[in-house]
Order: structure tokens, then C-alpha cells, then sequence
């Protein structure tokens, strides 16, 4: 049973599983609670396997909790429902053939292996636009430092420089940002 927890945890982020239930994710990741009374969003959502945790009534947990909170089932009936929910193929309590059973682990491995690709996309992408930015400050602040204020003195080469680079780090800037923009909604699908 815990294989189908951890696959299930692997596979589902809590924004997935709050928005297939009927919640609306608001600003910060928060949606209203479930567990009490609640008028304004105060249960926040955590990415990856973070999990949720409600700043009013305290409760929190994963995304296999959750579901055993919302619709008051044990372990095992919430694993199942969520299985059926999100077409996971997971058979949960029914005996599998050993094919069946090595199909669903390659199955998970694929799952895996994917989500891992897609964080090793998005840190790459992250560190592109970390370094277009840093030079973009760099040239700014260079070009700033050297702004000639005498028209009798000769220009700095350092000005010359950050002008000369200043616009191309800007795009690189932009680009970087919008493939940052690019991976994250293709996450959200």
C-alpha cells in the first residue's frame, strides 16, 4: 500500500487535487478551508509535496490526507478514490498479475522520470535567467557609475562598454523570463 501513496504523492500536487475538487486556487496559493467555517482563504498550498496547512483551524497534511478529510474515508478508500479520480491505473486492493505489477512500476518510473526532467528544465531555465539578469545589473550599474557629467572629459570606456551590451542583456533578460513563464504553464497542464 505505501507504493501507492508514494506513486500517488509523486504524481499529484495539491493544486491539481484541490482544483479537481471544486476549489479555486487564489492569489499565494491558498483556497478556502474545508475543515471549518472559512469566508476568506486561509488553507495554503504547498508545491511539490509540500502538502497544506490551514492558518485558522490548523490542519494540514498531504495530498492523501486531504482527500481522507474532505470526504471522511480511511487511508485506503481515499488512495482508491483518487486513483479513480485521477485515472492513476493503480488498482488499489485488487491483486495484479507480476506483468501488471512491473506495468505499473515502469509506469511510475516514467511519471518520475518525467517530473524530474521537467524540475532539471526549470532549474536550467532558472539559472539562465539568473545569469542574463545579473549581467543586465552589472552593465546598468556600470553604465550608471560612468555616465559622463563633464563634457570636457573624455568618455570612460566602462560607459562605452555598458551601452554598447546593455539592450542584448536586456533581451537575454526577457527571453530567460519568458521560457521561466513557458515551463510553468506547461507544469500547470
Amino acid at each position: 500500500m505505501v507504493d501507492y501513496a508514494d506513486t500517488i504523492k509523486q504524481t499529484l500536487t495539491m493544486r491539481q487535487v484541490a482544483e479537481y475538487y471544486g476549489f479555486s486556487v487564489h492569489r499565494g496559493n491558498k483556497i478556502v478551508c474545508p475543515f471549518h467555517n472559512d469566508t476568506h482563504p486561509s488553507l495554503q498550498l504547498y508545491p511539490g509535496k509540500g502538502g497544506f496547512h490551514c492558518f485558522v483551524c490548523n490542519e494540514n497534511g498531504d495530498v492523501i490526507s486531504f482527500v481522507q478529510k474532505l470526504f471522511r474515508l480511511d487511508f485506503k478508500e481515499a488512495c482508491r478514490k483518487m486513483d479513480q479520480d485521477f485515472s492513476l491505473h493503480l488498482n488499489i486492493g485488487e491483486s495484479r498479475s507480476r506483468e501488471e505489477r512491473e506495468a505499473a512500476e515502469r509506469a511510475y518510473q516514467e511519471r518520475v522520470e518525467r517530473k524530474r526532467q521537467e524540475e532539471q528544465r526549470r532549474d536550467f531555465a532558472l539559472c539562465l535567467y539568473n545569469a542574463a539578469y545579473n549581467r543586465y545589473t552589472f552593465l546598468d550599474i556600470l553604465k550608471r557609475e560612468n555616465t559622463p557629467t563633464d563634457p570636457n572629459k573624455p568618455v570612460r570606456q566602462e560607459y562605452i562598454y555598458a551601452c554598447r551590451y546593455i539592450d542584448e542583456a536586456w533581451y537575454d533578460v526577457e527571453q530567460a523570463a519568458a521560457a521561466l513563464r513557458k515551463l510553468e504553464q506547461e507544469q500547470r497542464a
